[in-house]
Formats: structure tokens, C-alpha cells, sequence
């Protein structure tokens, strides 16, 4: 299911009581795509302040950012306001940032358009993957900046149809932070220069790879782990081909 909503097609619009029926059951509305979105370039911001730079109804706001708080694509946090109380301060969660990095780059002409605030929230949500947008400024200044953003499009597309949760996915053993990170530094890993990326360079790659000690330990750990498990594959296939040759 996708984290902008579930069943899809149908009249459901408008339908508030079944909305609130069956949470998550519906796709967030183009409206409230929108409204993320404009919280995701001023965040964090409470649901006054989100109101007033949308000029939405405060009970859109809200009830918008409670489910989107709900389906994880945003985290909330009680600060302190100005009259001693609390304020409720939303801001992206690594869901939410995928989300919108994901809705800017739908398709080239809007990913040139978006380039600066794309980049900008990368940066600024660095911790949230901390080996990918964490490493953005050095990626981008080891010559790499088109050669990374074709590897994260292509995990945004990706984690669109397939979420790496753990028990799913292309590395099921994995929580969803490092199955994404493992994606986007090994994926296609064994096709080397007949990789589709245009421009792409394996041993460009490994020595970034290489030269980084973060990077480098975790991608040592993950093939660390996959030559075990080939090691296993082999080992079984030559009991099979034993078995199989024997009289």
C-alpha cells in the first residue's frame, strides 16, 4: 500500500464519513498532497502557521496533519509557545520527505524546476538517511551530483510500489533505513560498466565508496553478509550436482 493512500479509483470524494470510518482506506486528496508539500519547504510549523501560509480552513489543516501524522508521513513534537503552552510542531518524517521528494521529481521538467528545493530538502533532512542525504554535499563534490540523483530517482520510484519494510523487499532481513540505504549503493551492483545509469562508472563508485569510512564500513558489512550467503548458495548447488550426477 502506498503511503499516500490505499484503495484507489472509486467516489470516494467528499465522503467524510467514510473517510473517518476507514482510515487510511483512501488516498490523501490532491488538496492534501499540497498542503504537505508546503509544510515540507517551512517546517516545522504548527497547524496556525501551516494554515496561514496555505489560507486553508484551520480544520483542513489540522485533520490533515493528524492523519498524515497517522500514516507516518510526519512527526509531531510539543514545544513551548510564546504563552507558556504547547504548541503542536509538525515536520517531516523520512516517509514525508520521500514523499515529496517523490511528488517534485514526477517527471524531468518538473525535477529541473524543483532542483533547488529538492537539494535543499536533502540536505536538510540529512539525519533521516544519514548515508545518502547525509552524504549529498560529498557525493556532489566528488563530481557525482547527476550520477546520485539518478540513484535516489530511482529509489524513489521504487519505494513508491515497494517500501522496504522489513520482511518485504528486495533486502527483507533489513529495517527500512538500511534496506534503502544497501538499494541505493548496491543496486545493479554485480552489472559494473554495463550499468544503466548513463554516464555511470564503477570504479568512480567504489572509490567513493572507498574514501568515505562511513560508507565504506556499511557497504563492507552488507557484502560481507552476501558472500556468506553465496558461499551457502555455492555450497548447496554442489550438493545438488552431486546428488544428481551420482549413480
Amino acid at each position: 500500500m502506498s503511503i499516500e493512500g490505499g484503495i484507489r479509483g472509486g467516489p470516494w470524494k467528499g465522503r467524510a464519513q467514510n473517510r473517518k470510518r476507514y482510515p487510511g482506506a483512501f488516498p490523501l486528496s490532491e488538496s492534501q498532497l499540497n498542503l504537505i508539500e508546503e509544510l515540507a519547504k517551512n517546517a516545522p510549523l504548527n497547524p496556525n502557521q501551516l494554515k496561514k501560509i496555505t489560507k486553508k480552513a484551520y480544520s483542513f489543516v489540522y485533520n490533515t496533519l493528524k492523519e498524515a501524522e497517522r500514516r507516518k508521513i510526519l512527526s509531531l513534537r510539543l514545544e513551548k509557545n510564546q504563552k507558556g503552552t504547547n504548541s503542536r510542531m509538525y515536520d517531516l518524517d523520512l516517509e514525508g520527505v520521500l514523499l515529496v521528494l517523490r511528488r517534485w521529481s514526477r517527471n524531468p521538467e518538473l525535477s529541473m524546476r524543483n532542483k533547488h528545493q529538492i537539494f535543499k530538502t536533502i540536505e536538510r533532512y540529512g539525519p533521516k538517511l544519514p548515508l545518502v542525504f547525509g552524504k549529498w554535499k560529498y557525493f556532489t563534490d566528488a563530481g557525482l551530483g547527476e550520477i546520485v540523483w539518478a540513484r535516489l530517482w530511482l529509489l524513489l520510484g521504487t519505494h513508491a510500489s515497494n517500501p522496504f519494510r522489513r520482511g518485504t523487499g528486495y533486502y527483507w532481513w533489513l529495517e527500512m533505513e538500511p534496506q534503502m540505504t544497501r538499494f541505493f549503493f548496491l543496486w545493479d551492483f554485480y552489472r559494473g560498466d554495463d550499468n544503466p545509469i548513463t554516464g555511470f562508472d564503477f570504479k568512480t563508485w567504489m572509490t567513493v565508496i572507498k574514501n568515505d569510512a562511513e560508507i565504506r564500513a556499511f557497504v563492507t558489512q552488507e557484502l560481507e553478509h552476501e558472500r556468506k550467503t553465496l558461499n551457502g548458495q555455492q555450497a548447496l548447488v554442489e550438493k545438488i550436482l552431486s546428488f544428481v550426477s551420482s549413480s
